[in-house]
């Protein structure tokens, strides 16, 4: 057996700018009531569930925190959860049957 057929085969099957951050930009661009959104995204991947979907949070255009899960089944984002007013989460887990959000959040001192 050559070297060259132990070596793993590595595939991407998540791109944060493609497969969130676009959809992200379409929704501000709804709540801003414009037709582009064009301001940074702050986003931040926050856990990788047991079922391969990513959750992330991203600052929302009204001054808000919001949490997103991407599902990598159907290649879909879902909004699970908008704090009013802008706070750190450092991190989140989401049950099975999406019924319970905890969340970790960071203090600023």
């Amino acid at each position: 057996m050559q070297q060259r057929d132990k070596m793993l085969k590595l595939e991407e099957t998540f791109d944060l700018q493609k497969d969130v951050v676009f959809d992200i930009l379409r929704k501000e661009a709804s709540v801003c009531r414009v037709k582009e959104y064009s301001e940074a995204v702050d986003t931040r991947i926050l856990n990788i569930e047991s079922d391969g979907s990513i959750l992330y949070s991203w600052k929302g255009s009204t001054g808000t925190t919001r949490i997103g899960k991407y599902n990598s089944n159907n290649k879909q984002n879902k909004l699970l959860y908008t704090f009013d007013k802008q706070v750190c989460v450092s991190s989140c887990s989401l049950n099975k049957e999406e019924t319970l959000l905890a969340v970790s959040l960071t203090q600023n001192t």
